[in-house]
This record gives structure tokens, C-alpha cells and sequence, in this order.
């Protein structure tokens, strides 16, 4: 927390440094929006009823604003479409966090550097889970209900949710999602510089292609 603050800090002496007001007050606004964001998943926490739509704002704030915010930036310094290019952003950061989120979930351990499970374990239900709550029948949805909800962590939240997001294919369901968003946004990279097109896709497509 206290290194993010101070990477936020050194962010705003930079742009103070550039004299540029519009600068300043576009990452004093996704500042904003990123800590709202973080303000909404802990808020959320332990929350069985949240739905696809808040998870898709919540992370649009916390971390897809960010993506879109240093496009426009890339885009106000060369003279490109700012609207667009903040689009582009956007779309490919929420694909980014989505894919983060599966990959806490069905990731592999060593790829990772961590187990599999940490945000089942602290309560945050992100889309794998969600469409799993909708899919679930009766009986096995309020078992697995209870379990999410316990305190309890030895594993058994973790390696059930697993078993469970694999079985239905939920993760699946949510990797559908993060590419659709990715095919949308390199689509409407308007032809400029095709050296700057191609890095962007290439970009995008990493959001979604990449292991860790």
C-alpha cells in the first residue's frame, strides 16, 4: 500500500514537471477511479449476489481505467483520436483483469508464483465464481454458498471452487469474455502508423494470451 502511494506520489511530481494541467488532472481522476474501485471490491467481499455487471464496473475502475488512461495520454502526446484510443484501453485492461482473475483460479502454481484460490479465500467472487453461482443446481449452489462463506481456509474453499469452476466451465466462460473484449478493441484501432497498430494488438493480445 505505502509503495503504491509512493509510486502515485512520484507519478504527480513527474507531470508537475511537464506543466501540463490537463495531464495532471487526468491522473488525479483515474487516481480517483482506481481507489474507488479497490473501495468496491472491499466493500463486495464475501458478497454471493453480486452480479456480472458490478464486477464489470468494479474492475473497469480499479484496473481498466489505469489501461485507458495511458493510452489517451499516448494518444494526447502524438495527436491521435484520445476517445478512441481511451476505448481501446479500457476494453483491453478489463480483458487484462478478467484473465487475472481466471488464472487465480485455474493458473498454474509455478507459472504463477503462487497458489491457485487466493481470492476465493478472501472472499472476492470474481467472474468464474459468479457464473458459477448461476449455474449451479439448488442443493450443490447452497453448499458451495456456505463454504465460501466460511472462514475457514485449509484448502478446501480453494480446491473445491477449482473442481467446480473446471467441471462447468466457467473459467472458459470468462476467458470468452476477455478475448470478445479484445477482438472488439483491436478492431477499432483506427489504420494509422502501422508499426504503432501492430504494437497495440500485439499488446492486447498478450492481455489475454499470457500464462501469468
Amino acid at each position: 500500500m505505502h509503495f503504491g502511494d509512493y509510486l502515485f506520489a512520484n507519478a504527480f511530481t513527474l507531470y508537475a514537471e511537464l506543466k501540463s494541467p490537463e495531464l495532471i488532472s487526468l491522473l488525479a481522476r483515474t487516481t480517483k477511479k482506481m481507489c474507488a474501485g479497490e473501495l468496491s471490491q472491499t466493500a463486495m467481499r464475501f458478497n454471493l449476489a453480486i452480479s456480472e455487471e458490478e464486477y464489470v464496473r468494479m474492475i473497469e475502475l480499479k484496473t481498466a481505467s489505469l489501461f485507458a488512461a495511458s493510452c489517451q495520454i499516448g494518444a494526447m502526446s502524438g495527436g491521435a483520436a484520445r476517445d478512441r484510443l481511451a476505448g481501446f484501453g479500457l476494453a483491453v485492461g478489463t480483458a487484462f483483469q478478467i484473465v487475472d482473475d481466471c488464472l487465480d483460479i485455474v493458473g498454474n502454481e509455478t507459472s504463477m508464483g503462487k497458489k491457485p484460490g487466493n481470492d476465493v479465500a478472501r472472499g472476492k467472487f470474481t467472474l468464474p465464481v459468479i457464473r458459477l453461482l448461476r449455474l449451479l443446481p439448488g442443493e450443490e449452489k447452497k453448499s458451495l454458498s456456505e463454504l465460501l462463506l466460511s472462514p475457514d481456509d485449509s484448502g478446501e474453499k480453494r480446491t473445491r471452487v477449482c473442481e467446480l469452476v473446471e467441471r462447468f466451465g466457467t473459467a472458459d466462460y470468462a476467458m470468452e469474455k476477455a478475448r470478445s473484449l479484445v477482438q472488439k478493441a483491436k478492431e477499432d484501432i483506427v489504420a494509422g502508423d502501422s508499426r504503432c497498430v501492430a504494437t497495440l494488438r500485439a499488446l492486447a493480445d498478450f492481455a489475454v494470451e499470457r500464462s501469468w
